[in-house]
């Protein structure tokens, strides 16, 4: 996904803001120096398992930072492996997010949103 870097907070620790199509939020770069405000193409990355989540009834998808608390994702399920792993479409991009077993079923179709601590940033070339 492009993302535009708008401040880094700290870059020792790579700890960005950033904007993208679907929203804005805070995110861990993993570039390799350190982060740089400008325009990037990027692979989100959820480093937690996410352990409470919830469906939503609205279309679309986006990112929203939660000030202070980490970032709140909403997508549409693409796919469900075996091992918890759900496929989430954010537009043109899919975050592969891996959710507790057992919480609550989730099905292909179904809207999701979750909060998690942060996303980690992992830049690539086109």
């Amino acid at each position: 996904m492009r993302i535009e870097i708008s401040r880094v907070l700290d870059a020792e620790s790579g700890a960005v803001c950033f904007s993208s199509p679907v929203g804005r939020g805070q995110g861990i770069w993993r570039g390799e120096g350190s982060p740089e405000t400008g325009a990037y193409d990027v692979e989100f990355d959820v480093p937690d398992v996410v352990r409470s989540w919830g469906l939503v009834a609205s279309p679309g998808w986006g990112i929203e930072g939660v000030d202070g608390f980490g970032v709140s994702v909403t997508g549409a399920v693409e796919r469900i492996d075996d091992d918890s792993v759900v496929a989430l479409r954010l537009e043109a991009d899919v975050l592969l997010v891996e959710i507790l077993d057992g919480v609550r079923p989730v099905a292909v179709g179904d809207r999701l949103r979750f909060t998690a601590s942060g996303l980690e940033l992992y830049p690539y070339e086109l």
